[in-house]
């Protein structure tokens, strides 16, 4: 009896240990709806970008994700941390309407979030040279193409391009009178300002205003100009592309995915120029590179580590250029299981004692089946004796 049931936990552990890895199981664990929408706290409405990237922030209920929709098609997704979270995008040129929606973790969708439009303003303009000390008021350097001078009343075309210096990552709004006209911007990170005004103004003379509000919420204003549209003067926009804009496409799903092995993220191009040229960055300092001919739906792949404690969230960055240097940026995020998620509902007793067992096996199983061959040779040799 006791060689029985010696048996029975050994053959039940052994199976145990080399079937578990072979199981692939999916679950869906009930969640409530989010009780509130995705805010988008940065950028501002009607903003305009002289950069084709830009980051959205925003506020969103816990225990969710938030995926971002520009011009109605996915491209972005984060975690929610802190009721906050984070998506870079990419902006076509010309309008971008960006829409945060908020999902719970089964994937449902909660209430719809408020649009808001920002521009990306190609011009045709160099930045000049990075001064040597920080800005600390705002100036402008160029009305359209020519240097601004004071008192003088620059002529521009009717979407006229304004350009300056300002504090590092100030809010900028430029305002064009008398029929009030608005044009928002940010200063990047050496002070550098640019902003195209997307509605054409009338020809004549102008009032222009210009006010920016520091992170730290200090306004400061520039004195007041004035400019002088003329009918039929080029603007600095560069045209819209005829083609269709290089498109980075997946369709994400909240998924816990296990360390050590491998994670796949299927990923789609459109648009653009072939051949493409795709880079991953997956967040824990490794990236893939590869390039595409075609537009077929492709995957990347990778391992990450196990995570200690609870899961963690990586933010992946993927990159595609095409070959007229044309750029699109999608934002995805992967959750890696923590070793403090344990898929046992039972952890004590037999299991503990079965994980004890299968740390052994290499000895218990010559040991058992010795033991067995000696019990087998005692029963034989008892029972010639007997007889």
């Amino acid at each position: 009896m006791v060689l029985l049931c010696a048996g029975v936990l050994i053959v039940g552990t052994t199976w145990r240990g080399f079937a578990a890895p072979a199981l692939d199981v999916t679950a869906t664990v009930p969640a409530e709806l989010p009780a509130s929408a995705a805010t988008i706290v940065s950028p501002s409405p009607q903003q305009h970008f002289s950069s084709p990237t830009a980051t959205v922030i925003g506020d969103c209920p816990a225990q969710s994700y938030v995926k971002l929709y520009r011009n109605a098609a996915f491209s972005g997704v984060s975690q929610c941390t802190a009721n906050t979270y984070q998506i870079q995008t990419s902006l076509t040129q010309g309008s971008n309407q960006l829409e945060a929606q908020v999902y719970n973790l089964t994937d449902q969708a909660g209430p719809a979030g408020a649009p808001l439009t920002v521009y990306y303003d190609e011009v045709t303009q160099a930045t000049p040279p990075v001064p040597a000390e920080t800005p600390v008021t705002v100036s402008v350097a160029d009305v359209e193409a020519t240097g601004y001078k004071q008192g003088a009343v620059p002529q521009s075309s009717a979407n006229p391009t304004v350009s300056g210096w300002a504090p590092p990552r100030s809010i900028v709004t430029v305002t064009f009178h008398s029929n009030p006209l608005t044009c928002v911007t940010r200063a990047d990170d050496s002070g550098w300002w640019s902003c195209t005004l997307s509605t054409a103004l009338p020809p004549g003379v102008h009032h222009v205003d210009i006010v920016a509000v520091t992170p730290s919420g200090q306004t400061i204003a520039f004195p007041s100009f004035q400019i002088r549209v003329a009918a039929g003067l080029p603007s600095l926009l560069k045209p819209v592309p005829s083609g269709e804009p290089l498109t980075l496409r997946a369709d994400y799903h909240y998924q816990v995915h296990f360390g050590h092995q491998s994670t796949d993220l299927a990923v789609g191009l459109t648009g653009g120029t072939l051949p493409y040229h795709v880079t991953a960055d997956w967040g824990d300092g490794a990236t893939t590179a590869l390039d595409r001919t075609d537009t077929s739906p492709f995957t990347l792949s990778h391992t990450y580590q196990a995570a200690k404690g609870a899961n963690k969230n990586y933010v992946v960055l993927v990159h595609a250029t095409g070959a007229q240097g044309e750029t699109s940026l999608l934002q995805l995020s992967v959750t890696v299981k923590g070793d403090g998620v344990l898929l046992l509902a039972n952890t004590t007793g037999l299991n503990n004692l079965l994980d004890e067992v299968h740390r052994w096996l290499w000895l218990i199983w010559p040991t058992y089946v010795v033991v067995v061959l000696m019990a087998i040779g005692y029963y034989l040799g008892e029972r010639e004796e007997y007889q």
